[in-house]
């Protein structure tokens, strides 16, 4: 309904109690709805968008040991993502299990060749990580390499 109509039947309108302008404002906004789904069913399936912004694995693999996503951690190290990159400070996937106390991923990790003694820009490795945090277990298992 365009402007000029709206405009013509406003005499008609006026005429009418507030309870039937209320229901023919609801009539009128089910009649939209039910065309534009109409409409929305009638389009074609959108494209499927390909991604553009892509990640290397090391970055990915520090990502996933973050969010604690072991399956993605052992996608990424069985297609070759290595196991000792580091972010802008440093702390490589083992620093970051030895934070979060991951014991599952560190071991991961270990098996796919992680460096125990690598350090952050502060020298720390992944054992003084573990044990500033208090866990013990993680510092056992940093040990036994």
């Amino acid at each position: 309904m365009d402007h000029s109509q709206l405009m013509a039947e406003m005499p008609e309108i006026e005429k009418m109690t507030a309870q039937e302008r209320i229901a023919l404002a609801k009539e009128r906004r089910r009649d939209q709805l039910r065309k534009c789904d109409e409409r929305e069913r009638s389009l074609p399936p959108p494209r499927p968008r390909r991604p553009r912004l892509r990640f290397s694995p090391e970055v990915a693999l520090l990502e996933a040991t973050g969010r604690a996503d072991a399956a993605e951690v052992e996608r990424l190290l069985r297609e070759g993502a290595n196991p000792n990159s580091h972010n802008e400070d440093g702390l490589t996937p083992l620093h970051q299990c030895a934070i979060d106390d991951n014991q599952q991923i560190m071991l991961l990790l270990l098996s796919h060749g992680a460096d125990v003694n690598a350090q952050d820009t502060e020298q720390w490795t992944p054992l003084h990580a573990a044990a500033c945090c208090a866990h013990i277990n993680v510092v056992k298992i940093l040990i036994a390499q």
